[in-house]
């Protein structure tokens, strides 16, 4: 079968690869795997799967899969690896058997994917193909909750990732239903209270509106009604793209959405400030364009998956 590492695109494998050197690092160290030295079963080959001990949203498979090409790479058993990771191998100490596709949604004792390889390269890969699994399927999982809880607004992600992970991460929520928000901090703006105390106030933000560049998404975040009036009735707001109500308790997001109503219009609505999944649910939220949940990812934990082995093929 096609190698299913071969359809992630370059950037999210680039980020995958980065993250799995770190990741056999800490596993294997200087001395690799000492149980394996000791307890050696030679060129026993074994075949495993993956199975899901609970139901959830399958990201990350290619990934985890190509944990144990590394894994025989590091270990000496296979061909190095190119830099970029662009090219599948061949190698002879491990081979997929089956894999589930991308954002499958799976119950409980399902079977994700079929292996089979050394017993020294699925013992020594296990955990560290387990670890990548495990956590972006969580996030995926979550933020199908979320989407699934939505009375309307759009489900978004946050830059609240995992350090190293982010890319992963907003592509695990993608596969969950959800959209991703800012990458990172050079592509859109994004003016939140640190800036407006920098500077003085809302009013001074909005004095500057005119002179940002206009290829450039604006963000701009209110903390009160009083603020969300002064930026709807400022002549320069259809600069802003979206205007995020923070920490708005629901009755006060209603009442913001009554606002742009009463004065024609207005920026897109973004609601923020510690949401969980099962508060999209609120009726008060169904007029307002998206909700961004850092919980997406800061909260996700990691799903019940299992890597069985089954004996000799």
């Amino acid at each position: 079968m096609r190698d299913p590492w071969l359809d992630w695109p370059p950037a999210l494998r680039r980020a995958g690869l980065a993250l799995l050197a770190l990741a056999l690092d800490e596993d294997l160290g200087e001395a690799g795997d000492l149980t394996a030295r000791y307890f050696d079963p030679g060129p026993a080959r074994q075949r495993g799967r993956f199975v899901a001990r609970e139901a959830g949203v399958l990201a990350g498979l290619p990934l985890a899969l190509f944990v144990f090409r590394a894994t025989a790479a590091r270990l000496g058993l296979a061909p190095r690896l190119p830099a970029d990771g662009a090219v599948a191998l061949a190698c002879p100490v491990f081979q997929v058997l089956e894999s589930a596709p991308e954002g499958l949604r799976f119950a409980a004792g399902e079977t994700l994917a079929r292996i089979e390889g050394s017993a020294l390269v699925l013992h020594a890969g296990e955990r560290t193909a387990l670890n990548f699994l495990q956590r972006l399927s969580a996030v995926a999982s979550r933020t199908a909750a979320a989407v699934a809880a939505s009375c309307g607004p759009a489900v978004l992600d946050t830059r609240k990732t995992t350090p190293g992970y982010r890319r992963l991460e907003k592509y695990a929520v993608r596969l969950g239903g959800g959209q991703n928000h800012r990458l990172g901090l050079d592509d859109a703006l994004m003016v939140k209270d640190n800036h407006k105390a920098a500077l003085g106030g809302l009013a001074a933000v909005l004095a500057r509106l005119e002179a940002l560049p206009p290829a450039l998404p604006l963000f701009v975040e209110v903390d009160s009604l009083e603020e969300l009036r002064l930026l709807l009735e400022h002549p320069a707001r259809g600069r802003i793209q979206r205007v995020l109500l923070d920490n708005f308790p629901p009755a006060a997001v209603a009442a913001a959405v009554a606002l742009r109503q009463t004065l024609g219009g207005g920026p897109a609505f973004e609601i923020s400030g510690g949401l969980k999944p099962a508060d999209l649910a609120d009726p008060h939220y169904a007029g307002v364009e998206a909700a961004s949940l850092g919980s997406l990812t800061h909260s996700a934990g990691a799903l019940d998956l299992a890597l069985e082995i089954d004996g000799l093929p």
